[in-house]
C-alpha cells in the first residue's frame, strides 16, 4: 500500500457456527472451546515455581565461603474454579549457611511473603474487595499492607478505601504496630484507548500506637504511548 491508495472495505456475510460438542474430552471440540476461553480470560493457576542454589568458595586465607539454597512462588489464579474469588501469591524463602574462619557454620533462614491475598469480584461487577497482604499501583506511595481494599472502577473514573498495618520492617512478618487508612481516586482511559493514561490523588494516614507517623496527600500521573511513556 501506498499513500493516495483507494481502499475499499467489503464485509463478509456472518457465517453461523455449529454447535460445540457435549464431549469435553481432551482433543474435542468443546474441548478446544474452553481450553481457548480459559486463555482469553486468564482463568486457571499462572505461575511459577523457582529453585535456586548459589555457592560462594572463598579462596583466601579468611575462609569465609557461603551456601544458599532458595525457593519462590508465585501464584495468579483468577476465578478459582468459575467462583468469583481470585489468589495471590508471591513467596521467597532462602537458607544461608556462612563458613566462619574457625570453622564453625553460621545458618540463617529468611522468608519474605510480598503478596498472600484473595479478591472477590462479581463478572461484570465494577466493585472489588481484595483482603490480605497486597499493593496496588494506586497507592504506590503506600508498599505493601496487610489489610483490606475495596475499590470501585468505571470507564473513565474509579476509587478505593483501603485499612490495614504494616508488615515488621525487620523480618517482613505481620505486625499490628503502625496502622494505616486512607483512600483514592483515579481519572484514566477508556478500556479500548491505544494510548493509556491516568491521573491518582489520595489521601493516606499512617499511625503508630495511636501516634501520627505520617498524614500526606499525594499526587501521581502516568502516561503510555506508542512513542513516549511518562510517569510523574
Amino acid at each position: 500500500l501506498a499513500a493516495g491508495d483507494l481502499v475499499r472495505y467489503t464485509p463478509r456475510p456472518r457465517v453461523s457456527l455449529p454447535p460445540p460438542e457435549t464431549s469435553t474430552a481432551p482433543g474435542s471440540a468443546a474441548s478446544a472451546v474452553k481450553q481457548e476461553e480459559r486463555s482469553r480470560t486468564g482463568a486457571g493457576p499462572h505461575g511459577r515455581i523457582g529453585v535456586r542454589y548459589l555457592v560462594v568458595n572463598d579462596r583466601t586465607d579468611g575462609d569465609n565461603g557461603f551456601t544458599q539454597p532458595a525457593l519462590d512462588l508465585k501464584l495468579d489464579w483468577l476465578s478459582i474454579s468459575g467462583s468469583p474469588y481470585d489468589l495471590n501469591v508471591d513467596a521467597r524463602a532462602r537458607q544461608t549457611s556462612t563458613t566462619i574462619g574457625d570453622g564453625t557454620t553460621d545458618t540463617e533462614s529468611q522468608t519474605r511473603v510480598y503478596r498472600a491475598s484473595t479478591s472477590f469480584h462479581q463478572p461484570g461487577s465494577l466493585q472489588r474487595l481484595t483482603l490480605g497482604r497486597q499493593f496496588t499501583p494506586q497507592l504506590a506511595a503506600l508498599s505493601i499492607f496487610d489489610g483490606l481494599l475495596y475499590e470501585l472502577d468505571g470507564k473513565r473514573v474509579g476509587g478505593g478505601l483501603f485499612a490495614g498495618v504494616q508488615p515488621d520492617d525487620i523480618d517482613f512478618g505481620y505486625s499490628g504496630e503502625i496502622r494505616q487508612a486512607g483512600g483514592y481516586f483515579r481519572a484514566h482511559n477508556r478500556p479500548e484507548a491505544s494510548r493509556r493514561w491516568s491521573v491518582t490523588t489520595g489521601l493516606i494516614g499512617s499511625y503508630t500506637e495511636g501516634t501520627v507517623n505520617r498524614e500526606f496527600l499525594y499526587l501521581q500521573g502516568n502516561y503510555y504511548g506508542p512513542r513516549l511513556s511518562a510517569y510523574v
